[in-house]
């Protein structure tokens, strides 16, 4: 059976008539928004990130530059991560007179365990660089939020991990 020509124009006309609702011209928008998102959080990288407190060990401005030295504890599970190098942020609860965020490296790794509240602990310093104008501020004991960058995970593997909350 042959359809002519006439029939398929009709048929296109009365589709193209049913389906001009919202609800239809909203469906292809809102699936090309769900793929954008979806390939975004494939491709979108963010820190992977170990977090501890860290305390000032060492403020070296008394002896002419402007670094500090941070001791922070890791767990026994997440130390394989860390390596001398990675970068590291220390965030001090803020007030109107300290830096909040300062920027630095890890220097050393402990190999040697500690055993601390039944958890097996390992021991990193890190050395920070801070502001030469606000290093007086800065005094040996205090502590702050130190998070290690162990690398990068897409958004997706992240919440797959359970690293984010969904």
């Amino acid at each position: 059976m042959k359809r002519s020509p006439q029939s398929f124009l009709e048929s296109s006309e009365y589709y193209s008539k049913r389906y001009r609702t919202p609800v239809v011209k909203m469906i292809i928008p809102v699936a090309a928004f769900i793929v954008i998102i979806f390939i975004g959080s494939l491709l979108v990288k963010i820190d992977n990130t170990i977090d501890g407190t860290g305390i000032v060990v060492q403020n070296d401005h008394y002896k002419g530059s402007s670094t500090l030295i941070i001791e922070s504890l890791v767990s026994a599970n997440q130390i394989v991560g860390v390596k001398k190098g990675q970068r590291v942020h220390f965030n001090i609860p803020a007030t109107d007179k300290l830096p909040t965020s300062m920027k630095g490296k890890v220097r050393l790794v402990m190999s040697k365990p500690i055993e601390k509240n039944s958890h097996v602990m390992y021991k990193i310093r890190s050395e920070i660089n801070g502001n030469a104008k606000n290093m007086n501020l800065i005094r040996v004991g205090m502590e702050g939020k130190l998070s290690v960058s162990i690398g990068k995970i897409s958004i997706f593997n992240a919440i797959k991990q359970g690293a984010i909350p969904k």
